[in-house]
């Protein structure tokens, strides 16, 4: 919780610009590569600094309702119109509601999932950076693909086959984002709603 909030709502990165994001990311891609950050340091810092957008399962929307969320209700009626902003807002404050679980909130049975494995795109970040070539441009590629979703303990267990990969054929991720949701695609079948909607393998 605490690296996305610094992320998103009010912490130190919060209000940054995509180029000001971009060169934090870098500072910590460049300390890393001289030794003073760990793997665990460097991904503690940067991975949610990648996380554009956030999508609601079918099966969440299904079972659950915007009350189940307290004070956050709002947002996750936000996230499902589709009226998801990035950079600067408080739409991702709903991970609070799902990660707290406290007398406000009837979330039990929600996973925050990334849609995008996090060793799959840091893994690709951090060889571009070492080869010069993770520019701002590719930056925002990655930033466009990346992106969480709340997903039921069920949908979470069946995805745990691709948990740190992506499909065979589909490891593109930046063309590829929802390979592991689409059964078309090798994945498996769950249909996202959020600033785009997945619908039986396809975004509409």
């Amino acid at each position: 919780m605490e690296n996305r909030r610094k992320f998103y709502t009010g912490g130190l990165w919060a209000s940054d610009t995509m180029k000001q994001r971009y060169e934090k990311i870098c500072w910590a891609l460049d300390a890393y590569n001289n030794g003073f950050l760990d793997e665990d340091e460097l991904k503690f810092i940067i991975k949610n600094g990648f996380v554009s957008k956030i999508y609601i399962s079918d099966e969440v929307m299904k079972n659950y309702k915007s009350s189940d969320f307290g004070a956050q209700g709002a947002l996750y009626k936000e996230i499902l119109s589709g009226n998801n902003a990035v950079l600067g807002t408080n739409v991702f404050d709903i991970c609070k509601a799902v990660e707290s679980r406290g007398k406000a909130y009837n979330t039990k049975g929600i996973i925050i999932e990334h849609v995008v494995p996090a060793k799959v795109y840091l893994g690709d970040v951090k060889g571009k950076y070492a080869h010069k070539m993770f520019t701002f441009e590719y930056f925002k590629k990655v930033f466009d693909a990346v992106s969480i979703c709340l997903v039921s303990k069920k949908q979470d267990a069946s995805l745990n086959r691709f948990k740190s990969t992506m499909p065979l054929g589909y490891e593109d991720f930046i063309r590829y984002p929802f390979a592991r949701y689409d059964n078309k695609l090798g994945g498996v079948k769950i249909d996202v709603h959020g600033p785009w909607t997945m619908k039986n393998g396809r975004l509409i």
